[in-house]
């Protein structure tokens, strides 16, 4: 069957329109094996937060890309991070002053280097709001817990696109 030659254009010209940003290709680093996921470093005084975020980051790189965690000595790259900020704010109060909402905020900058060249791949700061509620029997430390969990995911998240 031929087709008339008004259709044939219009086939080949769709056919020749890119598509709508997929690829075949990965969206990971295809360079890198093996990450290393240093401590983060923590600036602020809440105590622990750094050990936490660090053991969900590499749950999160174990979870969502094809890299795999290993030691520093055997890896491909290193992700190294610092919490630069750690707080609580009083949202509302109820009539006798006590708080009844608050939030905490995280903010954290982490960064990819590969260990063979030196070259910093990937550059990410994030920040993080938790709202809790006392009454509900929500605390600071399941609002901190959620934050850091969140900042976990968004930082696996931007090693996604290594363009």
């Amino acid at each position: 069957m031929k087709l008339p030659r008004p259709v044939f254009l219009v086939l080949v010209l769709v056919l020749q329109v890119p598509g709508c940003g997929y690829s075949t290709r990965s969206l990971y680093d295809p360079g890198i094996q093996t990450v290393a996921v240093d401590v983060f470093k923590n600036e602020t005084f809440r105590r622990d937060l750094e050990l936490d975020l660090t053991r969900k980051v590499a749950r999160q790189l174990r979870l969502k890309t094809p890299w795999r965690v290993a030691n520093r000595s055997r890896a491909d790259a290193v992700l190294t991070g610092r919490i630069v900020a750690a707080q609580e704010r009083v949202l509302s109060e109820d009539n006798r002053d006590l708080v009844f909402e608050s939030s905490v905020i995280v903010e954290v900058e982490a960064e990819l280097k590969n260990l063979h060249t030196g070259e910093v791949i990937k550059k990410i700061r994030r920040r993080s709001q938790v709202a809790f509620l006392v009454p509900r029997g929500e605390d600071q430390a399941t609002a901190f817990d959620r934050s850091l969990t969140d900042l976990a995911e968004d930082i696996v998240q931007a090693l996604e696109d290594w363009n």
